[in-house]
């Protein structure tokens, strides 16, 4: 993997190759207008559709939109005309005309199973009156103060502010694991 430097813009990091291929400008500037279009989406539907749509991508002048369920799809095909009018008072300025809508009942269904499925990972808070509380094993406690003993760099009181420190953590984490 090609090493990154510091002073590289953003324009320069996406041309190279660091992330295995080369981001072309027209392809970059094309990603954000859709990115934009979509962003005005509640707008566009309006509240009664937003959390039942959602739009996926735009290829060829046809707009792809999620629906939740076949009935959320004819009730918006019904107003296709009206959408599209209104999509295009926001795609136009940016360059883009939206001609056609399609909506896919079956991308919105996969989208919502990966949300339940979904684990999502908080970071538990213990009070520093409960992490004195825990013991850890003595073999990795004794194990860790070795391990900082070595280190030459810092002071006698750099290390143990280290040590302290990492058995707090090793506490919390056993901690973590049995909760």
């Amino acid at each position: 993997m090609k090493k990154l430097n510091k002073e590289q813009t953003i324009s320069e990091l996406l041309n190279s190759s660091a992330f295995g291929e080369n981001i072309s400008k027209e392809k970059m500037n094309l990603t954000i207008k859709h990115s934009t279009i979509f962003s005005f989406w509640d707008d566009i539907c309006g509240k009664r559709f937003c959390s039942l749509s959602k739009p996926y991508a735009i290829k060829s002048s046809k707009i792809y939109v999620s629906v939740k369920s076949p009935v959320v799809a004819s009730e918006l095909t019904l107003y296709k005309k009206k959408l599209i009018e209104k999509i295009n008072s926001y795609s136009m300025p940016l360059g883009i005309e939206i001609k056609d809508m399609f909506f896919n009942y079956k991308n919105f269904c996969e989208q919502e199973k990966q949300k339940e499925n979904f684990v999502e990972d908080k970071p538990i808070y213990i009070k520093k009156d409960k992490i004195s509380e825990i013991k850890i094993n003595e073999d990795d406690e004794l194990l860790i103060s070795d391990t900082v003993k070595k280190i030459n760099f810092l002071s006698d009181e750099q290390k143990q502010k280290l040590l302290k420190k990492i058995v707090e953590s090793n506490k919390a984490k056993s901690f973590r694991d049995k909760n």
